[in-house]
């Protein structure tokens, strides 16, 4: 959401509720509030939720200091993660070595059968290409938690800033983003403008087979019940049985794929695509999805395009900010 920059002028006068609603009835709080430099957005409930953050940085701080705390325990541990997530110094020292056994495993794909293997073991760890899955209360029986199957794998917000014209200007900086994360990866120039078109073939076929926002509001178009047996069937480019076997989910009875069109174009997509087009991707899916944690010139990189371009942010929130966050 990019920001919305108000000029002094403007905020002085009251308009009347026929010629401006909003701005007439939030008058007040417009004029007495601004949107800080590392935010998009602002109002009451992201200042309750800044409020949140402050409590819970104190707590954080606290169970750090506590050198003597029982390794394991909750406190150790919220202490142990919040003390690593700000030594910016040991992680920008690190730098790609956390991730280097999800880019080990998907430049030595081989196969078909390796690209779903990938896939599990990125889908495990919160990362999400292709499509995402996950437990949630069931849409229609509050009274149980059900599996689903959903579409994802873009790099930007939604469908629209693929296809549409208007957000041309954007997608053109997200090319030039992906090619400049890869760069930072250790590719070269050349590699990196490669592996950018890589990305993009495969996220513009993803983008084109999504359902718009409006779509995703409908919510029975959004509930399709699936047995293993019917998804394999009906989807036979993905394969189900590996996959939920991966997930420890081979006895699941019954699962919903809320939107089965685009499951179809991205399992043709992973059956299809060439190797090196999906390594690619894949490669550039677990660089975005962890650039922010990687630190140093990673994240900055992520945020130029995700905080300023995307969002309309000035700055980066505080790094104590993001660990909580995380």
């Amino acid at each position: 959401m990019a920001r919305a920059e108000r000029s002094e002028s403007e905020m002085s006068i009251r308009p009347s509720p026929r010629e401006n609603f909003f701005r007439s009835i939030n008058h007040r709080w417009l004029q007495e509030n601004s949107i800080p430099p590392s935010e998009s957005r602002w109002g009451a409930y992201l200042v309750l939720n800044d409020t949140l953050l402050k409590e819970l940085k104190s707590i954080s701080e606290t169970a750090g200091e506590k050198k003597d705390a029982r390794k394991g325990t909750d406190g150790q541990l919220v202490g142990a993660f919040y003390t690593s997530g700000i030594d910016m110094e040991s992680r920008n020292r690190v730098g790609l070595e956390p991730i280097k056994p999800y880019l080990s495993e998907i430049d030595q794909i081989k196969d078909r059968q390796d690209v779903m293997s990938a896939v599990v073991t990125l889908h495990l760890s919160g990362i999400r290409p292709f499509f995402a899955s996950y437990a949630h209360t069931d849409y229609k029986n509050s009274d149980m938690n059900t599996f689903y199957v959903a579409q994802s794998g873009l790099g930007m917000p939604d469908k629209d800033y693929y296809l549409k014209e208007e957000k041309a200007e954007i997608k053109g900086k997200y090319k030039g983003h992906i090619a400049r994360m890869f760069e930072l990866a250790g590719y070269t120039e050349d590699q990196a403008k490669e592996a950018s078109e890589s990305v993009l073939t495969i996220e513009e076929k993803l983008a084109k087979a999504s359902f718009s926002k409006v779509e995703l509001r409908e919510k029975d178009k959004n509930y399709n019940k699936f047995t293993l047996g019917k998804a394999q069937e009906s989807l036979p480019d993905i394969d189900w049985s590996a996959y939920l076997e991966g997930l420890g989910l081979e006895n699941v009875p019954e699962f919903i794929i809320k939107q089965p069109s685009f499951m179809a174009e991205a399992g043709k997509l992973m059956q299809e695509a060439s190797l090196k087009d999906i390594k690619h991707y894949l490669a550039f899916t677990v660089l975005r999805s962890t650039g922010n944690i990687i630190g140093g010139d990673f994240a900055q990189e992520k945020f130029n395009f995700t905080g300023k371009v995307l969002q309309g942010q000035k700055e980066q929130k505080p790094v104590w900010k993001q660990v909580i966050s995380n």
